[in-house]
């Protein structure tokens, strides 16, 4: 089953603030919003992190409701820098 997430409420629920898309983001939310594993290589500042975290906040939404079941994503990073700017932005 393919999910249609461009009209989907939740999917515009997170991105209702974007004005547009970057064309990393435009590429990989389609895929990883249909469970499949993506490698995604941009500069710097080109939306990458957001191409994959907000696929995750929907899966975590859709699939993981109880905050009993515990950490459902992971994130890694190359660096420390990196990993503190994710933590404060998200």
């Amino acid at each position: 089953m393919r999910f249609n997430f461009i009209f989907s409420p939740l999917f515009c629920r997170y991105t209702n603030w974007f004005s547009a898309t970057t064309p990393i983001q435009a590429q990989s939310w389609p895929i990883s919003l249909q469970g499949r594993d993506i490698v995604a290589i941009a500069r710097t500042g080109f939306g990458k992190t957001l191409g994959c975290l907000i696929p995750g906040f929907i899966h975590l939404k859709l699939k993981r409701n109880s905050p009993r079941l515990g950490p459902t994503i992971l994130v890694l990073t190359p660096t420390r820098e990196l990993a503190t700017q994710i933590q404060v932005e998200v």
